[in-house]
């Protein structure tokens, strides 16, 4: 796999931040068994890496202990380490933009002049030239490789006190002194699906009641609103997750298999905002699995990524596209295609990497690309891959699968 991904996911960004290759800088990781006597009253916002000026990303240095924090101009479309340093190889502990490998593979742009970076268990900042790394907190109740959420001086995430127990906490980390807070302790929490202003909404699995529930917690009013339930499955195999949901411009969006149809509500005041019209049915009529997930908002038209296997075809029959729905009406159309990229041997529609108001950051086409690693005793090796060209293109162009992009020098 390649370890570019930016992640997509997740756990993209990361790691960068290291300053320098040198032994990072320790702030308190003490935790208080009491809520914090005052909090900023900020509304809350999720952590991407990047922002309408540059992408961060982190690649490996080749040498099996370090990375090389990258960030690639969303104005000029350069893309190069975040070094200074003149006539620097990026391989010494002077140079900026090379971090111990222990600071993750992971990093979001926290504010004008600081990044964070995650590793599993540990969550690092820095400097948006790499410089000035410090530990804010390494603990094993938490996984820093998962969206993070801030209010511009404390990050939110959830943690277990314990492995053994099945309440989960929701947590405050200061990110000056690096003390985790808990906010909240629920039973079965374990995510935290998005946020709206000081709401969080989060997923909750109650063992006891058979159920799973997405609530929405505030954090001012302890006051908690419950935005759907349904009963839990313990299918190993199914063909569909029942539900997609997703928090997106402040508003749950919830995508529902059994009868076809998205439905936003605001968790702020549970009002329902939005109730389409039903979706086509299953191109593969149910034969294998099948995924409509609600990933963005853009222009007044909600995006689901839309996919459908036929387990019953020895190709799968795999069918991926995207759906829009008018936030105003209700209206259900299928987004015209962008062209799809080849990758791993499969064909694949453009990857949405960073949402930037009137534009979007998104792969705009596949390359072969040789990748090298390192094997547990250190030795490289080499892995013929692709790699994936960044572009930026207008929300309008994107919408009407219009492939008008803006290459960058930048690839996951």
């Amino acid at each position: 796999m390649k370890r570019f991904c930016i992640m997509l996911a997740a756990a993209m960004l990361a790691g960068l931040l290291a300053a320098c290759g040198a032994a990072p800088q320790s702030a308190a990781s003490a935790e208080s068994t009491s809520l914090p006597a005052a909090v900023t009253g900020q509304p809350l916002r999720r952590l991407e890496s990047g922002d309408a000026d540059a992408y961060y990303q982190v690649r490996d240095a080749g040498d099996g202990t370090h990375t090389i924090l990258y960030r690639i101009d969303l104005v000029t479309g350069a893309c190069a380490p975040v070094c200074d340093v003149s006539g620097c190889s990026h391989t010494a502990d002077s140079c900026p933009a090379l971090h111990p490998v222990e600071a993750g593979w992971t990093v979001q742009v926290l504010d004008e002049s600081t990044l964070l970076s995650g590793n599993m268990t540990s969550l690092y900042r820095c400097d948006r030239d790499g410089r000035n790394l410090t530990l804010v907190i390494d603990d094993s109740r938490f996984s820093f490789t998962d969206y993070l959420f801030t209010d511009g001086e404390s990050v939110y995430t959830v943690g277990n006190p314990s492995c053994k127990e099945s309440n989960g906490v929701l947590y405050r980390i200061s990110l000056d002194s690096g003390k985790a807070e808990p906010v909240v302790r629920l039973p079965g929490i374990y995510l935290i699906l998005g946020v709206s202003g000081r709401w969080v909404v989060l997923d909750q699995d109650v063992e006891t009641d058979k159920a799973c529930y997405d609530i929405a917690y505030n954090l001012d009013t302890s006051e908690t609103r419950t935005l759907s339930a349904r009963p839990y499955s313990g299918e190993v195999f199914s063909h569909n997750s029942g539900i997609s949901r997703a928090v997106l411009g402040g508003m749950y969006y919830v995508f529902d298999f059994s009868t076809r149809t998205v439905t936003g509500k605001d968790p702020a005041t549970g009002e329902t905002v939005l109730q389409s019209s039903p979706f086509p049915a299953d191109p593969n009529e149910g034969r294998g699995y099948e995924s409509c997930q609600p990933m963005r908002v853009l222009d007044g038209w909600l995006e689901l990524d839309y996919s459908s296997n036929d387990w019953e075809q020895e190709d799968y029959n795999q069918i991926n596209f995207s759906y829009l729905v008018s936030l105003e009406t209700g209206e259900v159309r299928r987004k015209p295609d962008l062209p799809m990229q080849t990758w791993n041997g499969y064909p694949h529609p453009p990857a949405v990497v960073l949402d930037l108001g009137d534009r979007l950051l998104v792969t705009s086409r596949a390359e072969p690309h040789i990748e090298t690693h390192f094997d547990n005793a250190g030795a490289p090796y080499t892995v013929e891959s692709s790699r994936r060209i960044l572009a930026t293109i207008q929300v309008e162009d994107y919408l009407s699968g219009t492939p008008n992009y803006t290459e960058t020098e930048g690839w996951i």
